[in-house]
C-alpha cells in the first residue's frame, strides 16, 4: 500500500495552533514527530501566532512560599515545571510577572529568576531610609523592561528587566503632623541602579499593621493596593468602595482598575462605570461560592482568579481553584496550597525554542 500523502504545512501548522495552551508537553510531543513539524514549532512567527490565537496566557501553576520552610515551591497546574532555586536559605516570592519571579532573600536582598532561563540576578540593596522614618508597608513588582514599548514576551527571557519597589511610610522628623506618605523607586538591570524616590504625601489614615497588597498591571500602570482602603497609582491615590482592605485586592476588569472583596463564602466585584452624563459609578457584582475562601489572587491578563478554599478547618483544606468573574466557572487546578500563593502564566511553550533540527 502506498504511503499516505504528508499534510500541507499550512495545515499542519492550523492544527498545531489549536493545541491547548494548558499542556505545553504536547507540542513538545508534536516537535518529535518529523522535522517538518519542529520547524514550525521552532519558528518565532509561529509562537506569535499561538499566544494572538488563544488571546489569554495560560496558568501554568502557581509559586508557594513555604513560611515554616523558608524556601520555595513551585506548585504546577500543568505538565510544566521549572527548576527551582537550591533552597538552603530563606527565600520568599514577592512578585511574578513576565517569566520573572522577584524573590528576596534573608539579606534582605533581592533576586529576579527567570522561570524559562533558570538564570538568577541579584539586585543592589535600595538605599534606606532615614533613621527617624516608620515603615507601614510596603511591596514590590517585577517586569520585563520593554513593556510599555509593546513587548509580546515571547523571546525577552534573559533580557532587561525593572523591579519597582514601593513603601508607605510616617515622618515622625516631619514638620507637618503626622506626616504620612507613600514613595517608590526603580530598579533597572540595564543599570544595575536604582532610581531616586519619587514620593506624594497624603492623609494619615493607615493601619500600622496593615499590608500592601500584590502589584497589578494594567496597561502601563502598576496598582498597589494599601491598608486603609485606597489603591495607590502613579502616586496618586484613587479611593476605593468601603470594604476590608484584608479580604480585597485590585483587578483588572476590561482594562480598568476594579476591586474583588471576599467574605466567607461571598466574592463581590466593584467596577467603575461612567454613565451618560459622564458622571463615574462603583458598581458592585456578587458571586456565591459553597465554602469560604481562605486565600484569593488575581492572574493577571486574564479574566480569572485563583481561590484557596478552606472549610472552616485548616486540616481539610479543599485545594485550589480559578474562577471566570465572566462565565462564573469554576474549576480545580491543584489539590493543595500555602499562606501565600503567586498565579504563574505564560504564552511561551516551554522547550520550543531550544528544538533541535538535525
Amino acid at each position: 500500500m502506498a504511503a499516505l500523502p504528508a499534510l500541507m504545512e499550512e495545515l499542519v501548522e492550523e492544527i498545531l495552533l489549536r493545541v491547548p495552551p494548558e499542556e505545553p508537553a504536547h507540542l513538545i510531543r508534536a516537535a518529535m514527530v518529523c522535522k517538518a513539524w519542529c520547524r514550525i514549532l521552532s519558528d518565532g512567527g509561529f509562537r506569535r501566532r499561538y499566544s494572538r490565537f488563544h488571546r489569554m496566557p495560560t496558568l501554568m501553576g502557581y509559586i508557594c512560599s513555604v513560611f515554616m520552610d523558608a524556601c520555595l515551591q513551585f506548585v504546577p497546574t500543568t505538565s510544566f515545571s521549572p527548576p527551582l532555586p537550591p533552597t538552603s536559605c530563606y527565600y520568599r516570592a514577592r512578585d511574578c510577572r513576565h517569566d520573572r519571579v522577584l524573590i528576596q532573600d534573608d539579606s534582605p536582598s533581592f533576586i529576579v529568576w527567570d522561570l524559562i532561563t533558570g538564570n538568577r540576578q541579584h539586585l543592589s540593596s535600595r538605599p534606606c531610609a532615614h533613621h527617624h522614618q516608620t515603615y507601614f508597608s510596603s511591596n514590590e513588582a517585577v517586569l520585563c523592561a520593554r513593556h510599555q514599548h509593546g513587548c509580546d514576551h515571547l523571546d525577552c527571557h534573559g533580557g532587561p528587566f525593572l523591579v519597582v519597589s514601593v513603601k508607605t511610610v510616617h515622618d515622625a522628623g516631619a514638620a507637618e503632623h503626622d506626616a504620612t506618605y507613600t514613595c517608590a523607586s526603580v530598579y533597572s538591570s540595564e543599570t544595575g541602579a536604582w532610581s531616586a524616590e519619587t514620593c506624594t504625601t497624603h492623609d494619615y489614615y493607615y493601619d500600622v499593621g496593615g499590608c500592601m497588597k500584590r502589584s497589578l498591571l494594567i496597561g502601563d500602570a502598576l496598582y498597589f493596593t494599601q491598608a486603609g482602603l485606597s489603591v495607590i497609582h502613579g502616586l496618586s491615590v484613587i479611593d476605593t468602595p468601603l470594604v476590608s482592605h484584608k479580604q480585597a485586592i485590585p483587578i483588572d476588569v476590561d482594562g480598568c482598575i476594579g476591586i474583588v472583596q471576599y467574605d466567607g463564602n461571598c466574592i463581590c466585584t466593584w467596577s467603575r462605570q461612567v454613565d451618560l452624563n459622564g458622571l463615574e459609578t462603583v458598581i458592585p457584582t456578587w458571586h456565591r461560592l459553597l465554602y469560604p475562601v481562605d486565600t484569593i489572587r488575581f492572574v493577571e491578563g486574564t479574566n480569572t482568579v485563583l481561590l484557596c478554599l478552606g472549610n472552616n478547618d485548616r486540616d481539610r483544606d479543599l485545594g485550589v481553584f480559578t474562577l471566570n468573574l465572566k462565565s462564573r466557572q469554576v474549576t480545580q487546578v491543584a489539590e493543595r496550597w500555602d499562606d501565600d500563593v503567586l498565579p504563574y502564566t505564560s504564552f511561551y511553550a516551554p522547550g520550543t525554542t531550544h528544538l533541535c533540527l538535525s
